[in-house]
């Protein structure tokens, strides 16, 4: 019994979008042997960021409700406003897990098609790599897919479209 608590336990922490992004980071800094009061940093900077990041683009989506309302009455016209922050920042309340998972491995994904075929490019950008990551993440889910095949179909396409584009 103890054994399925504390697995529930971990399974519970590691759904959290922020911690996930956060031990990926912390992988990522350990494996490039830095000290340990770096390590320390980078990974609580990584948590506090994505953090910021869902909480400024709720905001972001809150201030541009009232100017989509002041448009739609000020000139008897139907609209929205076109933000994939604001996209992302809903989709992730849903989707956070699988986006993280997609994101982390898709880049190790990208890593493997440029090494071993003729696609040589590795895609730096990280906020794009999250957007796209979320992207495929919702699509893929819509169509079907779940669990590791999920995480597993939505990497490689990642690491294909990064290696490509």
């Amino acid at each position: 019994m103890f054994i399925l608590e504390t697995l529930n336990f971990v399974v519970d922490i590691l759904k959290v979008p922020s911690v996930l992004v956060g031990l990926i980071a912390l992988i990522g800094l350990v494996a490039q042997k830095k000290a340990f009061s770096d390590v320390v940093k980078g990974t609580i900077k990584t948590i506090l960021g994505f953090i910021v990041l869902g909480g400024g683009a709720t905001v972001l989506v809150g201030s541009l409700n009232p100017l989509g309302g002041m448009f739609e009455h000020a000139f008897n016209i139907q609209g929205i406003i076109p933000n994939n922050e604001a996209i992302v920042s809903i989709a992730l309340e849903k989707y956070g897990a699988s986006t993280a998972l997609i994101m982390a491995f898709g880049m190790v994904a990208n890593i493997v098609v440029a090494r071993f075929t003729r696609l040589k490019y590795i895609f730096l950008t990280g906020h794009h790599t999250f957007y796209m990551a979320c992207m495929i993440g919702v699509i893929l889910t819509v169509a079907g897919f779940e669990g590791v095949g999920l995480v597993f179909t939505g990497s490689l396409i990642l690491g294909l479209v990064m290696a490509f584009f």
